[in-house]
């Protein structure tokens, strides 16, 4: 649907999509997100929820958590480490790691823990990204235990780069994770 991007700003609308979910079609609302430490608790509190994330990196520490998504700068002053959009009370789509004109790494994570009828959604976030910072590509690495994840991001129009041996630590053992990458061409007649 619409992309009316209406600048940086806490609550602001980036764009809706309709998906078509089991229950029905419904259209999907991303937002920017805020970084206030209410939504940081709740994401915590949500994401302890997905025992496949962040189990042992993040040891169940909240501030190792917090610090993932913002970071103090020379000047004392916090600063967000990446893009935070908000889909609707349903999920949340980040991007790290961002140089503009160039890449980012992309994560996107629903709380229902379903990808299915969402993939237009995910994809018309991602060409947001694209036209708004001119990137060339952005990528993803899902952990090979997270087998559905591995499948809705090939469907998402994502391509296979490559193999990552034992990037992921995951209740006590080392796991491989695929390395992915979408190029704003990837997304040309597709939703």
């Amino acid at each position: 649907m619409g992309n009316e991007d209406n600048g940086v700003g806490l609550g602001k609308f980036v764009l809706s999509h309709r998906c078509d979910e089991p229950g029905g079609p419904i259209v999907r609302t991303v937002r920017v997100g805020s970084y206030s430490f209410d939504m940081l608790r709740m994401l915590w509190e949500k994401i302890q929820e997905f025992d496949t994330l962040f189990d042992d990196f993040y040891e169940k520490d909240f501030s190792r958590f917090v610090d993932a998504f913002v970071k103090q700068d020379a000047a004392g002053n916090y600063v967000a480490t990446g893009l935070f959009w908000t889909v609707d009370d349903v999920g949340i789509f980040r991007l790290t790691e961002m140089m503009p004109l160039q890449s980012a790494h992309a994560h996107f994570l629903f709380w229902d823990k379903r990808f299915r009828g969402r993939e237009g959604l995910i994809r018309a976030s991602l060409k947001h990204a694209f036209d708004k910072y001119k990137f060339h590509r952005i990528k993803v690495e899902v952990p090979l235990y997270a087998q559905k994840t591995l499948v809705a991001v090939e469907r998402i129009g994502f391509k296979k780069e490559g193999r990552m041996r034992e990037v992921v630590k995951y209740k006590g053992d080392w796991f491989d994770a695929n390395l992915y990458s979408i190029l704003e061409r990837d997304l040309e007649g597709r939703d």
